[in-house]
């Protein structure tokens, strides 16, 4: 369980306009806010839900429930990628229900602070959200896009004091272009 619920991790300033978020419509009471700084090598992003008329982050009820789509390629989630189908048998729709990190932690809906839950997927994951009513919304984690560095340039990345020497021998090495720049 989570010794101190009130840092798990770093959420965008209020009206940030970085371009690293981005802000999707997806019911009347919720839209998804999505950002990725500093998630680059893990190939990850963030989300959380926002108000969309006011942008205030917003805790999910628990009576809502998020999936890995059809069509998400992960190492968990869509069993049937790694078990065989039965004959006749069609792939799931849903895959895996996602928790937010807070809960994956172990903290109750009550225990959340206001504002403070989200959640961490693979870049390119599908995600649908289903309503307490049924209705569904889907959307999908952004892919970076790579770029190939040669062995010893320099990646600084921003707020760095140094530069970061990649040592990958006769071979290039394949990074993320997402808040880099090769010197």
């Amino acid at each position: 369980m989570c010794q101190n619920p009130q840092f798990i991790a770093i959420k965008p300033v209020l009206g940030s306009t970085s371009d690293d978020i981005q802000i999707h419509h997806l019911f009347h009471d919720y839209s998804v806010r999505i950002w990725g700084a500093n998630l680059e090598s893990m190939r990850s992003y963030y989300f959380d839900f926002v108000d969309p008329l006011t942008s205030y982050p917003v805790n999910l009820p628990p009576d809502w429930k998020i999936f890995e789509a059809e069509g998400t390629f992960s190492s968990f989630g869509f069993g049937w990628m790694v078990t065989p189908l039965q004959p006749g048998m069609s792939p799931p729709r849903i895959g895996m229900e996602v928790k937010s990190m807070e809960a994956s932690l172990g903290l109750r809906p009550e225990q959340i602070i206001p504002g403070q839950e989200k959640y961490i997927q693979r870049e390119g994951t599908r995600l649908l959200m289903i309503s307490p009513s049924g209705e569904e919304a889907s959307f999908q984690l952004p892919i970076r896009q790579s770029i190939y560095i040669e062995a010893g340039q320099a990646l600084v990345y921003p707020g760095m004091s140094f530069p970061t020497l990649l040592y990958a021998g006769p071979t290039h090495k394949v990074l993320h272009k997402a808040h880099s720049e090769v010197q």
